[in-house]
């Protein structure tokens, strides 16, 4: 019966590549590392993303399509499809991508509910929300054997966010960092329930140069806040 209905809904949703979103301002312009298109949400609590990277240096785009867990925040789905190992001339787009992996992904997308929606936008703080206010920050800890030229100088961080009517909380911990740089992106809101993904990005030296990661965690609008 699950399976059937995941198919159903395959079929009902027509999954496509969806559009990209840029960064906000600012913060990094995605499109200067790697290129963001969201699928969308589930009445769980699921996001859904593909993720375009291209590879200095070697050449190749790498295209990641994941299903994340907002609630749990843990990965429930991922595939990473790299056109360096296609064997072919075709030219390296996302549309190509999703000619070989579209299906696999359609029926992932299926099975965990994920309605895809346009309009899903990567939003600066602070969130207004009826006539409450929220804010993220970081709290970044510097490994004290580095210095301020390091490259790997960020050794962890702590996400907090804070709501004007409810309090504060701790979003997540994150150790062994690694990271040159780290700062809050924005957000992007659940349409199915009081839910956000906070937005981190990760700065760090790469092959050639340095490339930033997006980093993603699920925060409820509503409870596990204190004053």
């Amino acid at each position: 019966m699950v399976l059937l209905a995941a198919a159903q809904l395959a079929r009902a949703q027509q999954y496509t590549v969806p559009p990209v979103v840029s960064g906000v301002t600012g913060g990094p312009a995605f499109s200067e590392w790697f290129r963001f298109r969201p699928f969308g949400w589930s009445a769980d609590g699921k996001f859904a993303w593909l993720m375009s990277h291209d590879i200095d240096g070697r050449g190749g785009t790498v295209y990641t399509y994941v299903i994340y867990d907002a609630v749990e925040d843990s990965t429930v789905f991922s595939k990473a499809d790299d056109s360096y190992d296609w064997g072919t001339d075709a030219d390296a787009t996302e549309e190509e991508s999703w000619k070989r992996s579209g299906e696999e992904v359609s029926a992932a997308l299926a099975k965990h509910g994920i309605v895809q929606s346009p309009g899903i936008e990567v939003s600066p703080f602070p969130l207004q929300r009826a006539a409450d206010r929220y804010t993220a920050s970081l709290s970044v800890r510097n490994d004290p054997s580095k210095d301020e030229t390091d490259d790997y100088r960020i050794a962890s961080y702590t996400l907090t966010l804070s709501s004007r009517a409810r309090g504060s909380k701790i979003v997540t911990r994150k150790d062994e960092v690694g990271a040159t740089q780290v700062g809050v992106d924005g957000y992007i809101l659940s349409p199915k329930e009081p839910r956000i993904l906070v937005v981190v990005s990760e700065l760090r030296r790469a092959f050639e140069g340095y490339e930033a990661a997006l980093v993603f965690y699920g925060a409820h609008l509503l409870v596990g806040f204190r004053k």
